[in-house]
């Protein structure tokens, strides 16, 4: 039989091109081909709602997450049919304890994993000497739980993202809800001590107001409006309450304690505000809180106001509001007094103080405190702009703050030298 010259051809080749069979994993590895064109990131905006995060540019993908309708992400890269992402900031990663110590990496190629398990996807390596924000997973023990490295990244279909802005963008959204936060906290603060004052020192339109300017302000962050739309309307049902247990109690000439609703209850401290259960008519201390938040807002720092960073003002509204809680436990009546008294139980640090700019959302801290090359303590402050002392060893006196489940603890800074 005569042999066809360009059918060996096309056999040659074949083996050539192919010379074994791809196994699942790397099939997919295959599909995460970029474009070779020139790329600009930008910040991108989901347009539906679920839409999911993949850990590869296919559906094999292992699914990470599910989005929000209008969360925004920054969008790093293209493949044909997805787009590369950086992780959501408040996704973290799982790494064997074994391979690290004090917080850093001591084994090569170390395993990332998407969750605490031998078999979870890998979303990215470490190498000897990283070091990595870690701590004791809740989950399993045996493993870190870390803020993910720049390397890591995700996938979203094309079709189902579409570009709001610059790459900058996302930065300077995540700012504004870190923002909002604090603000949304302190209102919070100021709405618990005054609908725990006794019924007719109540100031409702105080906390409508108050809750009004917030909503106002930041109606683009449609999920902390939300919380707060909440909180007002339960905070308005207790009151609602208070006044017809107070109404009852003028007629029968009989003072009575009243007791909040569980279910008001429960609601509440699911946002963070917590109530006493039940209300005497002797609670003049707790009005008389509310009445010194209402005097302090906006009075946290004893400096010119040409003298605050946009960083401190931020810090303002989490700062008066922990003034406002330090006078429910029977502080004096301002604030540097409640300062004099954080500076005499002051906790002593030292180290290098550098920045820390991740947009990492409920950071509890605009810089940290690394001894050697390992953080030790996220860093805030109101009345020193500690910006001054980037990259040199300072001792500072310090306060404790929330660390909102971060690896490391954190403080409020009072002094610095």
């Amino acid at each position: 039989m005569k042999k066809n010259p360009a059918l060996l051809a096309a056999i040659a080749l074949t083996a050539v091109s192919f010379p074994y069979s791809l196994n699942a994993e790397e099939e997919t590895q295959t599909t995460a081909v970029y474009s070779t064109t020139s790329f600009t990131p930008f910040t991108g905006k989901i347009l539906g709602n679920k839409v999911r995060i993949r850990t590869s540019p296919s559906l094999e993908g292992h699914i990470v997450r599910e989005t929000t309708q209008n969360e925004l992400f920054a969008v790093t890269e293209e493949t044909e049919d997805y787009y590369c992402i950086a992780p959501p900031s408040e996704t973290v990663g799982f790494v064997f304890r074994t391979f690290v110590l004090d917080n850093v990496v001591e084994g090569d190629r170390v395993n990332i994993r998407l969750y605490p398990d031998t078999e979870a996807p890998v979303i990215g390596q470490l190498h000897v000497g990283d070091t990595v924000d870690a701590k004791v997973s809740d989950i399993n023990n045996k493993w870190l739980e870390i803020s993910l490295p720049e390397m890591c990244h995700f996938y979203i279909a094309k079709e189902y993202i579409q570009r709001e802005g610059p790459y900058e963008m996302l930065a300077e959204f995540e700012k504004r809800h870190h923002e909002a936060t604090h603000r949304l906290s302190s209102v919070f603060h100021f709405a618990q001590a005054e609908i725990q004052k006794p019924f007719p020192q109540i100031d409702f339109d105080q906390i409508d107001n108050r809750f009004d300017e917030l909503t106002h302000t930041y109606k683009d962050l449609s999920d902390l409006t939300t919380q707060a739309d909440v909180a007002r309307s339960v905070i308005r049902d207790v009151y609602v309450e208070k006044k017809i247990a107070f109404l009852e109690s003028s007629v029968s000439g009989q003072s009575s304690d009243f007791t909040v609703d569980p279910l008001h209850l429960e609601k509440l401290s699911g946002l963070g505000i917590e109530l006493n259960p039940v209300h005497t008519s002797s609670e003049v201390d707790v009005g008389e809180i509310a009445e010194a938040a209402s005097d302090t807002i906006g009075h946290s720092v004893p400096l010119h106001a040409d003298e605050l960073t946009d960083k401190m003002r931020t810090w303002q509204p989490l700062e008066e509001s922990l003034y406002h809680l330090w006078l429910a436990t029977g502080g004096e009546s301002s604030m540097e007094e409640f300062y004099e008294k954080e500076a005499s139980d002051a906790t002593p640090l030292t180290g290098i103080l550098e920045p820390y700019n991740r947009p990492v959302r409920n950071c509890p801290g605009d810089y940290v405190l690394k001894v050697g090359n390992r953080p030790v303590a996220f860093l805030y402050s109101t009345r020193i702009d500690l910006q001054k002392w980037i990259g040199h060893e300072v001792t500072l006196k310090t306060s404790p703050r929330p660390n909102n489940r971060f690896a490391f603890p954190a403080y409020f800074v009072l002094q610095a030298e």
